[in-house]
């Protein structure tokens, strides 16, 4: 996550950690200019299992961060 600092202090990504249970099991970069979603991974880069990213996805939305397509 610390690496998309200068990203974020910029204003050119939005990064929005996933956490549960106090252990981080994902990230997820947005354009706030196109507001769509540049990434999402889990620890070390992996792919996130599908139903995590279905919920991420869906949060996202329901939360006003991502537009609809």
């Amino acid at each position: 996550v610390a690496a998309y600092a200068v990203l974020a202090h910029r204003g050119e990504a939005w990064i929005i950690g996933m956490w549960l249970d106090g252990v981080l099991i994902g990230c997820i970069e947005v354009d706030p200019q196109l507001r769509r979603v540049v990434q999402i991974e889990g620890p070390s880069n992996r792919p996130l299992q599908r139903p995590i990213e279905r919920i991420a996805f869906e949060a996202l939305h329901d939360c006003g961060v991502t537009r609809a397509a």
